[in-house]
């Protein structure tokens, strides 16, 4: 099932002409023609260059081999920036969807596939990703918001993911 609601997708080195997000998310802000992986390398709260070069590798060494050599580079240079902008975002929530406030461990996907019934055993996701659902739901319950990080794209959405029968019903009313 497709997501609900809305999705930006945009590449993870693309030039930004503008600011991305308001001015109260610095680390996000780009000037004209800027790189925003570039400009935000300082910046408290962001990826450094190692989490994409960490997840690039990934995509292509995907065993668990690979993957335990490097796991503390997943949890210094990935893993930890990821909980700190969690962080920043549930600030930003507070504002104007404090229902959707999540604990930083909880918003944080795990980077392990479930790949029991799959075809595809690679063990790893290629991506980060969090969800801030609204209290008191389970991750995929109502809508929420959601965001991700890989080498190929910086995704950003809003709206419910997988709704049942029930729930659109409630939403188109």
């Amino acid at each position: 099932c497709a997501l609900s609601g809305t999705f930006a997708s945009r590449p993870a080195n693309v030039r930004i002409p503008r600011i991305l997000i308001d001015t109260s998310w610095r680390c996000y802000r780009a000037r004209e023609g800027e790189s925003m992986l570039r400009i935000c390398d300082d910046r408290p709260y962001m990826f450094p260059p190692e989490a994409l070069t960490f997840l690039r590798g990934l995509a292509r060494n995907n065993d668990r081999d690979w993957f335990n050599a490097r796991k503390q580079t997943y949890e210094t240079k990935l893993k930890a920036p990821m909980l700190e902008i969690v962080e920043a975002i549930n600030a930003e929530l507070m504002d104007f969807a404090p229902e959707h406030v999540t604990d930083p461990k909880r918003a944080i996907y795990r980077i392990y596939r479930d790949t029991r019934f799959s075809n595809d055993k690679t063990p790893y996701k290629t991506h980060i990703a969090a969800i801030f659902p609204k209290k008191g739901l389970e991750k995929h319950a109502g809508a929420s918001f959601y965001f991700h990080l890989s080498p190929k794209e910086l995704g950003i959405a809003g709206g419910m993911y997988r709704s049942c029968t029930v729930c659109d019903y409630a939403v188109r009313k």
